[in-house]
């Protein structure tokens, strides 16, 4: 196997890159899951919190590394079993999963950033750059519809992977 995709499969680098992030995905919404249920100013929300926003930066800088790996090496080819209209479908889906997992952390940050308040995980202070209540709530609102469609996106990848194309792009990606 080698670190680069070729035109036939999927480089060591890009698999590790996209099993870490589904791991760290899953991790983040079952994070949030548990962070919804919680009392308000519970010790234990203030943790997962932290550790939300941790995971969520390095979800942000995982995918820009993910960006610019892939623009740097050769696009894999289709699989053969992929009907005329999928890979045109599958091109689209795989954008929107980066650009949802670019807005996600941003739209994040900008949650709680844009009240003015500092994001503190772990003694790591990310500073607040603006203070605008409009965005905030525009924020908000954007990073808890957008994580619903990201969910709803990533089932569609995963079914894909196994019903319209069987076995085959999932081997490719083992």
């Amino acid at each position: 196997m080698t670190l680069r995709n070729t035109p036939q499969t999927y480089g060591s680098l890009h698999k590790a890159l996209h099993w870490l992030m589904a791991l760290l995905i899953l991790s983040q919404f079952i994070i949030a899951w548990i962070l919804i249920n919680l009392p308000k100013n519970s010790p234990l929300g203030s943790k997962l919190f932290q550790w939300h926003v941790l995971v969520g930066l390095f979800i942000l800088i995982l995918v820009i590394v993910r960006i610019l790996w892939r623009l740097n090496n050769p696009r894999v080819l289709p699989a053969e079993t992929l009907q005329f209209i999928a890979p045109k479908a599958s091109s689209r889906i795989h954008l929107f999963l980066y650009f949802a997992m670019l807005l996600m952390p941003i739209s994040g940050y900008l949650r709680v950033t844009a009240k003015g308040h500092n994001l503190n995980a772990f003694g790591l202070t990310i500073p607040s750059l603006w203070q605008n209540p409009n965005l905030a709530l525009f924020s908000k609102t954007t990073h808890n519809y957008l994580a619903y469609v990201l969910l709803a996106t990533i089932a569609l990848h995963i079914l894909s992977a196994f019903i319209r194309e069987g076995t085959v792009v999932l081997k490719r990606m083992l």
